[in-house]
Formats: structure tokens, sequence, C-alpha cells
């Protein structure tokens, strides 16, 4: 699982930019050399389900392409294997946005919002790279007139020290030179940081409730976990409200903000933790929670927005549930339903999925 690059709309899709602001959800696309469907080919999937916003785990010319004439939005980034590179000057940032980048900005309506400077590059060997890349591509994005692509960087919760209670939480010691001035500048230009959200990954390992993880506890009194003054009923607020946690106590400017990167659950692979009836709760849970106005008991009333991991499942990577994140099969066939707030047109969802 990696990056992500968020939004653009085409002309084709005659779509205005009040409507844009309602499809705040989407779906990562891994590149098809890691056993999915190549993306010209699963540009009609993506129709069928109503969606028009997609993150490039990788990306080449020939995908965004394919993405420019459909009218997609899409979110693409820096990958970790350029992060030395694009660091060692500003000049470096300038030839990969020529080659990258300016063959997608020269039509006036293809609209990149977040550009992702790497994938868990914090914390590792890499974390040092960052921040500079970050720096040097809102530089240039500034010069160039470009003041809507927004910078990101994709992180997970190894950066924290804590997560329960999540008033507790702050940057680990060992990466907190790394990640409060990233937190800091993306903040003043009043980009997210992009984090990975897996509740999943805490029902398996035996730490909460399977209701906890799938947003189902939400009508249980008391709650499920008290913080304070905030209640929580679901893991998926008690990590996106970490982060915040974190940031604030490091004065990031208005407390910054997250978007969310990557989130799902798997359908197979992992025993009874990971069936399509529980991926489908919980990822239409997460859906429907991010385009509601509940927001997090920290930062409620607010419209968060997100990625689905993944489109389609990936029989490259290794054996197990890591295989098995798809929304749908690698040969088109829904591994459940699942419908999207807010997509253009929902129809072709609601058959022909899995058994549960």
């Amino acid at each position: 699982m990696a990056l992500f690059w968020v939004v653009l709309f085409s002309a084709v899709a005659a779509i205005s930019s009040a409507e844009a602001s309602l499809y705040n959800n989407g779906v990562c696309y891994g590149p098809s050399h890691n056993g999915v469907p190549d993306l010209a080919v699963a540009i009609s999937h993506y129709r069928k389900f109503g969606l028009t916003r997609i993150r490039l785990m990788e990306y080449d010319e020939y995908d965004v392409g394919a993405l420019h004439a459909m009218g997609f939005e899409v979110s693409f980034g820096v990958n970790n294997d350029e992060l030395q590179t694009l660091a060692s000057s500003y000049g470096a940032v300038e030839d990969w946005f020529e080659k990258k980048v300016e063959n997608i900005i020269k039509y006036n309506y293809f609209v990149i919002n977040y550009i992702v400077v790497g994938d868990e590059a914090i914390p590792g060997p890499l974390a040092q790279y960052v921040l500079p890349v970050v720096a040097s591509l809102i530089r240039l994005f500034q010069s160039k007139n470009k003041p809507l692509i927004k910078v990101t960087a994709a992180v997970s919760p190894a950066v924290l020290s804590n997560l329960l209670p999540p008033s507790k939480a702050e940057f680990t010691t060992e990466i907190r030179n790394h990640m409060v001035p990233l937190v800091y500048t993306l903040a003043e230009w009043g980009f997210p940081l992009m984090i990975k959200v897996y509740p999943y990954k805490y029902y398996a390992a035996g730490l909460i409730s399977k209701e906890f993880a799938t947003f189902t506890a939400r009508h249980r009194r008391p709650p499920v976990f008290q913080d304070g003054n905030l209640s929580y009923w679901n893991m998926f607020d008690v990590m996106v409200d970490s982060f915040l946690w974190a940031m604030e106590k490091e004065g990031v400017p208005n407390g910054g903000s997250i978007v969310v990167g990557e989130t799902g659950w798997p359908s197979a692979g992992n025993g009874n933790f990971t069936t399509p009836k529980l991926a489908r709760t919980y990822n239409q849970n997460f859906l429907n929670h991010i385009t509601s106005k509940d927001g997090t008991p920290k930062r409620p009333y607010v419209i968060n927005a997100g990625f689905v991991y993944s489109m389609f499942d990936d029989n490259l990577k290794p054996e197990g549930a890591e295989q098995h994140f798809g929304i749908s099969n690698i040969d088109y066939k829904p591994a459940y339903h699942l419908v999207f707030p807010n997509a253009s047109n929902i129809e072709a969802v609601n058959g022909g999925h899995r058994n549960t």
C-alpha cells in the first residue's frame, strides 16, 4: 500500500467546482504490473461505481492520459526512490516537474489538488529528504502560479508514540525533528498531512473489538472509550484524533489538518477477521462517516476526505490478507456491495456482489 494524489476535473465530466467539493471519497489504484487490471481498461469499472476520484499509487504518462480524457480527479506523487535525488537541489525538482507534471497541468481543465511526497518515508533512512522536497515543490508551484496544487506527505501511525488515549499521542522522539517542521510547513500553507488509517490491523491483533473497528458500536451507551470529555465509538476517530493531538501539542498553526490517504479492510486471507461482510461493513461505514458532518470527537462538524484501498485485489502481494483489499477481484467481479456517497452513478454497484 502506498501513495496518493487527489483532485482533478475535466470539462468532459461537466461538473462544476461547487459540485466537486462533494466528491470527497475515492479509491486507490495500484500499478497494473502488480497484478491489477490495466488502468485504461479499469476506467470503465470505476465509472460503474460512479467514481471520479482516484489515487494513483504509481503512475506513468499513459495512465494520466487515460484519466485526463475521462474527467477523473487524480492524486499522485513522488516515489520513495526519487526522494534523495529531488532533495539534492531545486533544479532536480524542476526537472521532475517538467517530466512528471508539466504535461498534465498544461490542460486548463485538468486540476491536481495533492502531490504526495513519499510513502511512509518517515520514519526511516529517507525521512531527511521529505521536507526539502515538500518545500521545493511548494516554492515551484507558487512561482508557476499554481496555488491550488497542494503538497503533502503520507505517513502511518508509526510516527506516533501513542494512540490510546488519543490525547496522549505525540510524535516519537526518534522522528520528531523530521515531523514537526514538516507539519508546520504544511499547515502554514493550509495543506493537510496525509495519513494511513487501518483499524483492521488492531482488530486482527486482538487489541480492539469488532464493533469498535467497524463503526458498528455507534449506538452503544456508554461510549466504548472515553478520553477526558471526548467520547469514542470507533477506532477510526481515535487514529485521526491522535494525529490532531500530536500536531496541536507542537503548536502547529490552526492545529493542522489531515486527509486519509488509505484505509480499507480485506475480504479474505485471514480467517474470520477478513470476510466480505466485514470488509463491506467497514468500508461502507467509513464512506458514510467521512461524508457526514460528524467529524471526529476532537474536530466535530468537519467533512473529511479519504481514499479506500483499493479498487482491485492484488494477487502479486504477499499471500494472505494483503492480496484481498480490493473492492473488486482482478476479473472485475465485485467482492461485495458498496455504495459511494455523492457518486455520480451508483446503479451498477447494486448487483453482482459476492455472497457474504
